[in-house]
């Protein structure tokens, strides 16, 4: 009878995904509009909405860091923002009841899925043990929380990722499905973020060292198909075959400047607010009038014109640039934001939240050859190498790096734990 109970009970990671659904839920239902939309998300949605309508993927008005031009008509194909969180969002126009209803319940869903996906990547890489301990510690993980209330691109990326990662883990004879489905969630993740690109080229690469090029041709097969519809109308509407958005020049532009040269300098005091106010709203407008009045308003110049901007920074400063990109590398692997734009209770929850699991972490790292995985590292050095460039100041370092984060810090606290005595039967003398 205990046998069939203890059978009957439901796997772990469904308790743990209907718990994580249900906190999800209560967060996502009860964000202001303003906070839920709050990172791109009206952009987003209003993509989607003229996706729904059949007017393609558009937006009507320029962003403030694009030069007007009046001959442009109202609507306009949208060349800045990666195109797979509106086109799944394009789906829920269709469904009864409101947008804003079914935004709110896709963030949640997302945010649910990426607890059993914590929870199978930890299983694989170390035993069950970690594994449920890691998905407890997801299900209640503050940046993994605060994501999922949030219409934006890193619930969707996360799973993505998250499951990219699964499939590029050793198996013990890998199959060419396995990389071809490797390949496409690969290149969905570019899709869902573009900044993703870096560490999916990492991990790509060191699978194909690991598998040799026969894996490369299916996973370049995968990549292609996936990747090659968008390449192919960023051709047509910009004039450049590329699956990537046309918005890293202005973002390496806004991360290589004065201003965030002072804002990186006095992170903690009224110097950091003082300058970022400086940047967005004194110096950015007025590259964008400048730009406007050179002519420049084709979307590869006006890229080409923020990336020339950058590089003649570098050049001319090259003090400066190597302290911001050291002050960016040491905030990637801070435990908290920039205090300067966080609140005291945000600091110390990041601070109890992330500080812990860095230690952790590092436990697993130094303890247990099996967290030194190479498709750790190949994630974490490419979100490093993608963060580099550009501006990195106001967000959490998510979703490339906190999955893999508390999945090591689980085993670390495992490890950390007494040893348990075995409880195998030995042979009884004389049987």
């Amino acid at each position: 009878m205990r046998i069939a109970m203890r059978s009957a009970r439901p796997p772990l990671w469904i308790v743990l995904c209907l718990a994580g659904l249900v906190l999800r839920a209560v967060l996502a239902f009860a964000a202001p509009e303003r906070a839920f939309y709050a990172i791109d998300g009206h952009e987003y949605r209003e993509i989607a909405e003229h996706l729904a309508r059949g007017q393609g993927f558009s937006i009507t008005s320029p962003r403030w860091f694009e030069p007007a031009d009046n001959g442009l008509s109202s609507m306009r194909a949208e060349l800045y923002r990666p195109p797979l969180l509106p086109l799944y969002a394009a789906a829920l126009f269709s469904l009864p009841g409101s947008f804003d209803f079914w935004a709110r319940g896709l963030a949640l869903l997302l945010g649910a899925l990426s607890i059993p996906l914590v929870h199978a990547l930890a299983r694989r890489l170390f035993d069950a043990h970690a594994a449920a301990l890691a998905a407890v510690a997801w299900t209640f993980y503050p940046p993994a929380c605060l994501y999922a209330a949030r219409f934006s691109t890193e619930g969707l990326a996360t799973v993505l990722l998250g499951v990219a990662a699964l499939l590029a883990l050793p198996r013990e004879a890998p199959r060419w499905r396995s990389h071809l489905t490797l390949g496409a969630y690969a290149g969905l993740a570019i899709l869902a973020r573009a900044n993703l690109a870096a560490p999916v080229a990492l991990l790509l690469i060191w699978c194909l060292r690991r598998d040799g090029w026969r894996a490369g041709v299916w996973i370049a097969l995968a990549l292609v198909a996936v990747l090659s519809p968008w390449a192919v109308r960023n051709a047509r509407c910009m004039g450049r075959p590329s699956p990537l958005p046309a918005f890293a020049g202005y973002n390496a532009w806004l991360g290589m400047n004065d201003q965030i040269r002072a804002m990186y300098a006095d992170p903690w005091g009224p110097g950091f607010t003082a300058a970022m106010e400086r940047l967005y709203a004194v110096e950015a407008p007025a590259h964008v009038r400048e730009l406007a009045r050179r002519g420049i308003v084709d979307p590869r110049e006006v890229e080409s014109a923020w990336w020339s901007e950058a590089a003649r920074y570098e050049r001319e400063h090259p003090d400066a640039a190597l302290a911001i990109f050291g002050a960016r590398a040491l905030h990637f692997l801070s435990p908290v934001p920039i205090p300067a734009t966080s609140s005291a209770g945000e600091l110390a929850l990041a601070l109890a939240a992330t500080g812990l699991a860095l230690l952790l972490a590092l436990v697993a790292l130094l303890r247990d050859p099996r967290a030194r995985e190479p498709v750790f590292a190949a994630l974490f050095l490419g979100g490093l190498l993608g963060a580099l460039p550009f501006v990195f100041h106001l967000r959490l370092r998510f979703p490339i790096v906190e999955p893999l984060l508390v999945v090591l810090a689980a085993r670390g606290a495992l490890l950390l734990l007494p040893a348990r005595p075995s409880h195998g039967t030995g042979k009884v003398p004389g049987t």
